[in-house]
């Protein structure tokens, strides 16, 4: 069975809500953060002895968004909002955690190259990878 995508399940609510009902079904993340290695795992780790909670795949969305934010504003060289906008309208950045960012826009201002990996849900806020 598939579930709401993109770490979703991290939620305590999702587990809780459906008495572990959502143990064995797929979802998706953009990184494999079990299995991380290099940059993302010693940010992970930085990260967590610093912080009560641990990260999550939302914690790394968000440090994703905010490094992007301040990449187009270092090559607008300004923090006007049409500058920064024209930078992210094209933007083709690799984040501090080697996170591949490609704006397009037009067409859709989305990120035409996501990263993508399967995993099965085993528990509450824990996974194992499939693909």
């Amino acid at each position: 069975p598939l579930m709401t995508g993109y770490g979703a399940f991290q939620d305590p609510l999702y587990w809780n809500g459906t008495n572990g009902a959502i143990k064995g079904c797929f979802t998706w993340l953009a990184q494999d953060l079990a299995g991380a290695t290099g940059t993302l795992r010693k940010w992970l780790d930085d990260y967590n002895a610093k912080y009560e909670l641990k990260a999550t795949s939302f914690s790394t969305y968000g440090y994703d968004a905010i490094m992007c934010a301040v990449e187009c504003v270092k090559r607008a060289a300004s923090t006007d909002r049409g500058k920064i906008q024209e930078q992210m309208a094209a933007l083709d950045y690799q984040s501090p955690l080697g996170t591949h960012l490609t704006f397009k826009n037009p067409p859709s201002g989305e990120n035409i190259t996501p990263t993508v990996t399967v995993i099965e849900v085993t528990g509450p806020g824990t996974y194992v990878a499939v693909a």
